[in-house]
């Protein structure tokens, strides 16, 4: 931009004629207004600088001319839009000039806050807004940035020396911008390059970067320490801590400053300073137990500080706690202590109950304080013993009534399970001390061995059924018990036998071995296995049969019904081992009646029976027999006799005589007839 030395050089360029009528004119220098009285044209001292708020509020002429002698005019309608605005703080100088030195392409008025023509730089630290100083250290980067109304497209930065360059590209409407992020020291000259590739050289500057940290090394003692973490475990209360800064160094900017910090982690930090051109010293510091913090700062003349914070863990060992810290404890009702008092550096947890049973205890470290074997915690079990009043019960005489029974009962602090039950049996039953409590032996479970009985009954004969002999005593009956529990299933049998195997009426019935059975009948027993009963049952003959019929002889009519037995035939039916036998002596056999016939029917009478057996079986005489009766021959001589003219004459018996006659029978009459051929 334009500055005061250069106005001079500006008048140069000024037409007088400008001036003729002017009472009082604008030159607009980069930005910079000033406002000249008519009568001293050409004298330069007592310009009045103005502000752009004075400009725009027309306060002064709005004759305006650019340095170069155009004439330029406000536009009024920007004027009057910043005097209706509530923010009179952004406001815009429109001009429009009689040369297009400030003309967007396409003919367009610049409107600016800050009107300039040649490339402007501003130059700031790092990211904030305070001006870089030349010759001054910074520790990352120098921010150029660069204006310009003009045709500047692109902005070079180049330090020659050191071959280093950076460029940006302008951007915006009206004033057009760009920035550069110089982060390597140099004697940097920037040049601006216009549309037609024109470059022009601005100005130069001088920048100095470090973007390095100092260094330097810490050792305790004679040994580096890498690990900024370090925990050391004493046994006394304090440890004397010897530490050596070495190798300091910076080899650009150089070093500002150094201080530490060694106090306790929390605490207020109390910072020592160090003479900046020392590259080694010592820190020495007596710890007590605690977390401490060992702070390094080494700074250099670029801002930028070499930092390292060391941690020291002073702990103190101690012996571990295990279960001979328990105390000796017997449930009594009452919350009790399980531990003795604990050593230094450590509390108990977990360690007050009341009820028996085994706990485990927790030593806890207090801050600063770590067990010799390394570890930092410790568990172990206590236990407070069961109160031996425990005592069992005995098992309860009950017998099976159809409903849940308790088997198993007294005892004191004690519990039973598996003694309540329905069905009649022997169960183990488990009888438990109560919680806290135990048996005199120091156990904790006994058990009992407990029977539910069964019902007793009574058996009883309903009834039996009658039989036909069969050479055995055997009989079927049908038996009863009595008290059976409604809702029950249970039933009765046994072998069953009447006084003996023979036939007789009423006899009596004893059944023997009688079992139960039914879905109940485990639940209940008999009172006896045996029962009798008199006039019980009734046992009929057995009727044999014959296996062979007997046979008869056919014979030749002789007036009577008399037939002759040829073959008495067989029985069957006798049970094995009986002595019976068919009697046949008796037996006879007649026909039906005494006339000629073919399988006419036989009647047997007299056939019996005999043997040890006999008398239990019964034989009814054979039937279905047949035989035949021929008729018996006779021989009939006649006398002569005349025809008389016929074939057939009768007679009476005085004309024949006959032979074969059974006694008592006669021929009264009979019929001649001629045969043909007599």
């Amino acid at each position: 931009g334009i500055v005061s030395a250069a106005y001079v050089g500006i008048t140069k360029h000024l037409k007088a004629s400008f001036y003729k009528t002017l009472e009082e004119s604008i030159l607009v220098s980069g930005g910079e207004y000033y406002a000249y009285t008519s009568d001293r044209p050409v004298m330069f001292g007592d310009e009045k600088s103005v502000s752009l708020k004075d400009l725009v509020e027309n306060k002064y002429s709005t004759d305006i001319v650019d340095h170069k002698g155009n004439q330029c005019n406000l536009d009024t309608s920007y004027v009057g839009a910043y005097k209706d605005s509530y923010d009179k703080t952004n406001y815009y100088v429109c001009l429009t000039c009689s040369n297009d030195d400030y003309y967007n392409s396409g003919g367009k008025p610049e409107c600016s806050g800050n009107i300039g023509y040649s490339l402007q730089v501003t130059a700031t630290v790092n990211d904030t807004n305070k001006v870089y100083q030349v010759n001054n250290w910074v520790n990352q980067y120098v921010k150029l940035t660069f204006k310009t109304l003009n045709n500047v497209e692109t902005v070079y930065v180049k330090d020659n020396n050191l071959g280093t360059s950076f460029n940006c590209t302008m951007a915006g409407t009206s004033i057009k911008t760009c920035s550069i992020n110089v982060n390597k020291s140099g004697n940097y000259e920037y040049y601006g390059i216009s549309s037609s590739n024109k470059e022009t050289k601005h100005g130069h500057i001088s920048i100095k970067v470090d973007t390095t940290d100092p260094n330097f090394d810490v050792y305790e003692d004679t040994t580096l320490i890498t690990n900024d973490s370090i925990t050391k475990n004493i046994t006394s209360n304090s440890i004397n801590i010897n530490n050596i800064v070495k190798n300091i160094v910076d080899s650009d900017s150089k070093v500002q400053s150094i201080r530490y910090s060694f106090e306790k982690q929390g605490s207020s930090k109390k910072y020592v300073t160090i003479d900046n051109n020392l590259t080694e010293f010592n820190i020495n510091k007596n710890l007590g137990l605690g977390k401490y913090e060992l702070i390094i700062e080494i700074k250099d003349y670029a801002g930028n500080i070499g930092s390292r914070t060391i941690t020291y863990q002073i702990n103190k060992n101690i012996t571990k706690p295990d279960s001979s810290y328990c105390n000796d404890l017997t449930y009594n009702g009452f919350e009790q202590t399980l531990t003795k008092t604990p050593g230094e550096g450590y509390t108990f947890t977990n360690n007050k109950k009341t009820y028996a049973g085994s706990y485990e205890v927790t030593a806890n470290l207090n801050e600063n304080y770590v067990f010799s074997d390394g570890s930092t915690s410790a568990k172990f079990t206590c236990v407070i013993k069961r109160q031996s009043t425990a005592t069992t019960g005995s098992c309860q005489d009950v017998t099976y009534n159809g409903g849940e029974q308790v088997i198993a009962k007294g005892g004191s602090n004690v519990t039973y399970s598996n003694n309540l039950k329905t069905d009649a049996g022997t169960y183990t039953v488990t009888i438990k001390a109560n919680s806290n409590y135990a048996f005199s032996d120091g156990s904790t479970t006994s058990e009992l061995e407990c029977t539910l009985g069964k019902r007793e009954m009574d058996p009883s004969i309903t009834s039996c059924t009658n039989k036909t002999y069969n050479g055995a005593s055997g009989v079927t009956c049908s038996l009863s018990v009595a008290t059976v529990i409604s809702g029950d299933t249970v039933t009765a049998s046994g072998t069953c036998n009447a006084a003996d195997k023979n036939i007789g009426t009423g006899k009596k019935v004893t059944c023997s071995s009688i079992v139960l059975a039914g879905t109940s009948a485990s639940n209940y027993k008999l009172s006896s296995t045996s029962v009798e009963k008199i006039g019980a049952v009734n046992i009929t003959k057995k009727a044999l049969t014959w296996s062979t019929k007997p046979t008869v002889s056919n014979k030749t009519y002789n007036g009577t019904k008399t037939a002759t037995i040829s073959n008495h035939g067989a029985i069957s039916g006798v049970v094995s081992g009986d002595t019976t036998t068919l009697v046949t002596s008796g037996a006879k056999a007649t026909f039906n009646n005494k006339n000629v016939g073919t399988k006419k029917a036989i009647t047997f009478t007299g056939y019996t029976l005999t043997g040890t057996d006999a008398g239990n079986y019964s034989l009814a005489q054979p039937t279905g027999v047949t035989a035949n009766i021929t008729a018996k021959s006779l021989t009939i001589t006649a006398k002569d006799q005349n025809l008389n003219g016929t074939n057939t004459i009768t007679k009476n018996t005085s004309q024949i005589t006959s032979s074969g006659l059974i006694s008592g029978h006669s021929v009264t009459s009979i019929t001649l007839t001629q045969s043909t051929t007599s």
